[in-house]
């Protein structure tokens, strides 16, 4: 990915299998200079974000963004010139350079990149997020993420004139579609929102044509989040979307489905037994060897997904870019479907997988368009 960083001035999105969202974008060279491709300013406008509220932005020509969701939709729009702040959390820039089935648009490393040559404001951690640290920025527009955000700082910077727009939780492809045209209203891109869009439903329509093609019969999944972690070992229910609502896309059942309708709770083994999955997955991982122990635990060392060697764990960088809730949403259905029809493959993966995530997730998108 270096030597994508240290090209000269502007580059033309590559288009991935015929598609890409055909916008460009600009990388700095070795002293942290280059033409930043600016983009139009639009006039006025109001749009209606995720509360439900309407807001009127005046300008969007520096915005600040309060999660590294919105960063990166951004980005995926073309709109790296817009960025006046970020925030820096989890080390998240130094993610993919790939989302399967759509051209590269430069994130994370033009965020990384800006950050080193101090072109953007680095805000701290979202979860620190205050109306102080956004100010450092100068924005004339704050966009904020559908989680973690404070009532008191969203009412500080509308009080100083600064308008907020919030995205709606991202629980679901369709509010993560959403939350991209409300981006992209906000910033006066809405034809390049409306791209983005329909590239990442073309893909989502190869992944779910291609499993429909398998044929295969209906399975049980749990996707857990950090089995044996010592505050407790949470389960993914019907409100969140690497539960019932990723899974059930792909004709499967959520083993919580009925015993956990929020989006996540802590689960006991015997719950997890209870629920009796053919599969599970762990979502968020405290390490293989702690996975491991779900093999060998007295108490749920007989479950089908055990017997039958159906346990898998995303780590290193796949751990991070498998909850993503961005474009990158992409990646996270890809590595779900190659967990789960394991057995479909043309090519062989590892039960726990980790920074090699990229590698299969290019062979599976070449397998779904052969």
């Amino acid at each position: 990915m270096d030597s994508k960083l240290i090209a000269f001035a502007i580059v033309g999105i590559l288009v991935g299998a015929g598609i890409g969202i055909g916008a460009g974008y600009m990388v700095w060279n070795d002293e942290g200079t280059s033409d930043v491709p600016d983009v139009p300013e639009p006039e006025a406008i109001t749009v209606k974000d995720g509360r439900g509220k309407n807001v009127t932005i005046a300008s969007s020509s520096r915005v600040a963004t309060t999660s590294v969701t919105v960063t990166e939709i951004v980005c995926g729009l073309g709109a790296y010139s817009k960025l006046a702040g970020v925030t820096d959390d989890s080390n998240n820039y130094n993610l993919r350079d790939y989302v399967i089935g759509l051209g590269d648009d430069g994130y994370p490393g033009i965020i990384a990149q800006a950050l080193e040559y101090e072109h953007i404001t680095n805000m701290g951690n979202m979860y620190m997020i205050s109306a102080e640290s956004v100010l450092t920025a100068n924005p004339d527009l704050v966009i904020m993420g559908g989680y973690f955000n404070s009532d008191e700082t969203i009412t500080s910077l509308e009080g100083m004139g600064i308008p907020v727009v919030v995205c709606k939780d991202d629980n679901s492809l369709e509010n993560i579609y959403f939350n991209i045209k409300l981006i992209g209203k906000a910033l006066g891109m809405n034809a390049e929102a409306d791209k983005l869009v329909q590239n990442m439903q073309s893909v989502v329509g190869k992944i779910t044509g291609w499993v429909t093609k398998q044929g295969a019969p209906s399975k049980k999944i749990a996707v857990l989040m950090g089995f044996g972690s010592e505050y407790g070992t949470y389960g993914c229910g019907v409100q969140y979307l690497l539960g019932t609502p990723m899974i059930e896309m792909f004709n499967n059942t959520n083993a919580f489905g009925t015993t956990l309708p929020g989006m996540y709770d802590v689960v006991s083994k015997e719950a997890i037994v209870t629920a009796n999955p053919d599969i599970i997955i762990d979502s968020m991982p405290m390490g293989r060897d702690v996975l491991d122990t779900v093999k060998t635990d007295e108490i749920t060392k007989d479950l089908p997904a055990v017997v039958n060697d159906r346990i898998y764990g995303v780590f290193d960088l796949a751990s991070k870019e498998y909850v993503l809730t961005t474009q990158s949403i992409l990646n996270s259905l890809a590595i779900h479907v190659m967990f789960v029809f394991e057995d479909k493959l043309d090519f062989a993966i590892d039960n726990y997988m980790g920074d090699e995530y990229e590698d299969n997730l290019r062979k599976f998108w070449n397998q779904i368009n052969a």
